[in-house]
């Protein structure tokens, strides 16, 4: 493996970014057919479990559940993104580069 990625970064980036969409189309359709097979024929429970509220009813709230989830995808998303970042190259390495936070 460590052969096959040494070899594809020093092909040149357009062979690099194809195989990298290539894989990011891939992944999605993967993650839509087993979210589908998941959904429609691999359940336990019926649909009506997505509108229950469990026992917290007017006692409890959504709020920290939601502020949760919200912070962990904030997460993924940052850190997809600063790896992408960080990757990036200018087309032109010597230009200077430019100033995004002025």
């Amino acid at each position: 493996m460590i052969i096959a990625t040494t070899a594809l970064n020093v092909s040149g980036t357009k062979l690099l970014a194809r195989v990298a969409m290539f894989g990011f189309i891939c992944e999605l359709l993967g993650a839509v057919v087993v979210g589908s097979y998941l959904l429609l024929v691999a359940r336990h429970q019926s649909f009506r479990v997505l509108f229950q509220s469990f026992g917290l009813g007017s006692n409890g709230h959504y709020l920290p559940a939601f502020l949760a989830s919200s912070v962990a995808a904030m997460f993924c998303y940052y850190g997809f993104e600063a790896c992408g970042d960080v990757a990036e190259k200018p087309p032109t390495p010597a230009a200077p580069f430019p100033r995004q936070c002025v």
